[in-house]
């Protein structure tokens, strides 16, 4: 089969792209040059012209204006050229084609009103739209991911990286008390392959693990699995709710059945793959 992984270079597009590349003819789609060991081509999605899909069977759609959350909302421009215009001209080349497409898009599409998560639910908007329209589409939801190649900026990596300098203190940025539900990388790539294959047309389906916890809890766990025992507070108080990113349990279940599939990558086991590959002792 031969997959088009539009943005195909960020974190999730290169752990998907590594393991596809085995069994499939894969291409990853960038607007700058990527490391040799991709196929890659240049494709500038917020430029209709510059979007081809033709020759492909699969699309997953990943591209996204890619800051770590803190940082997202200093380009309101380019955040909505990227993520809702780029989603557009993606869908038209794919219909016009024919062919399948999997938008890969984010629980905080379902929680959050920030302009990142305003413009990742106008991509799921556009997808529903399309398929109406005819479009083979699927849309995928994934949960607080984390794995070794993860930037920094992101809440496991910047958590391993204040622990690793100062592994007496820890400082938590709000409350701690923010529910959040962490995935595996390998378990997201797993799935996202699996519904790439077989997913059923206009279905959002919600990605997520059994491990629903809080930032302070999992705070302790990684410490835990650092062998450190520091002091753990929080930036300052907050008068801010906390936010709870629960997965559709039905959908999940959903998932379960009609692709027989399931996390596999527990927290403790996945933080320690983390570390290990990270070269964290």
């Amino acid at each position: 089969m031969r997959i088009l992984l539009v943005g195909g270079t960020g974190f999730i597009g290169r752990e998907l792209y590594k393991a596809l590349k085995d069994k499939h003819d894969v291409t990853a789609s960038a607007h700058a040059r990527v490391p040799n060991r991709m196929r890659w081509t240049y494709m500038d999605i917020t430029q209709r012209q510059a979007v081809d899909v033709s020759g492909f069977d699969l699309v997953y759609h990943l591209a996204a204006y890619g800051l770590p959350p803190k940082n997202r909302e200093t380009n309101l421009r380019l955040l909505y050229q990227t993520n809702v215009l780029g989603t557009i001209n993606v869908m038209e080349e794919c219909l016009r084609r024919k062919v399948r497409c999997v938008l890969v898009s984010s629980y905080s599409a379902k929680y959050l009103d920030s302009n990142y998560s305003v413009s990742k639910r106008a991509q799921e908007q556009i997808a529903k739209n399309f398929i109406k329209r005819g479009l083979d589409c699927i849309i995928v939801r994934l949960s607080s991911l984390y794995g070794p190649n993860q930037p920094e900026g992101f809440i496991v990596p910047d958590f391993t990286k204040k622990i690793q300098k100062n592994p007496k203190l820890l400082i938590l940025r709000g409350s701690g008390k923010d529910v959040r539900n962490f995935m595996y990388i390998e378990d997201a790539v797993d799935a996202l392959i699996s519904l790439g294959m077989k997913g059923n047309r206009n279905k959002i389906y919600e990605l997520g693990s059994d491990d629903e916890i809080t930032t302070l809890e999992l705070a302790k766990r990684l410490c835990k699995v650092m062998g450190v025992k520091p002091r753990i507070e929080v930036e300052k108080p907050v008068n801010v709710s906390p936010s709870t990113y629960s997965i559709n349990k039905g959908s999940n279940f959903f998932i379960n059945n009609e692709r027989n599939w399931k996390a596999k990558w527990t927290l403790e086991k996945g933080l320690k793959e983390y570390l290990k590959k990270r070269n964290v002792n």
